[in-house]
């Protein structure tokens, strides 16, 4: 058996919020859990991971995108969170209106969801869909 694994899209400025939600159906048919980090790169990121009570569709700030990545196996879930939280969250990159280090690209969530997304792949932890994250 396994869990479906989708990226989610919650609206969010300057770019929408993107997650991993991993369909585990604990609360109900589509809920499961979210992975992801929060806060913003004025002061720094922080993982904030936490349970889908409902589908994400249904939540306010869905952004309209639910994208399968593929799957999870059930023996495997209990790795996913190891390896996720691995994925350093974005720094602080900005001191007021002065970004830190000019010469690096910003990081934020898509950037963060992107590379747990590889991390996971890597592991053999999220199973290919046929999609590449690079398309994400």
């Amino acid at each position: 058996m396994s869990y479906p694994a989708y990226l989610i899209s919650s609206s969010g400025l300057p770019r929408d919020h993107h997650s991993i939600f991993i369909e585990t159906s604990l609360h109900g048919p589509h809920t499961g859990h979210l992975y992801q980090v929060t806060r913003n790169i004025q002061t720094r990121m922080i993982h904030a991971h936490c349970a889908s009570l409902i589908p994400p569709e249904e939540a306010p700030d869905f952004g309209g995108m639910k994208k399968f990545l593929g799957i999870v196996r059930i023996e495997d879930y209990e790795k996913l969170r190891k390896i996720v939280d691995k994925v350093e969250a974005p720094k602080k990159q900005f001191d007021g209106a002065r970004k830190i280090e000019p010469e690096v690209p910003l990081r934020r969530f898509q950037e963060w969801a992107r590379e747990a997304m590889r991390a996971l792949r890597e592991k053999g932890v999220l199973e290919c869909s046929g999609h590449k994250d690079e398309e994400y």
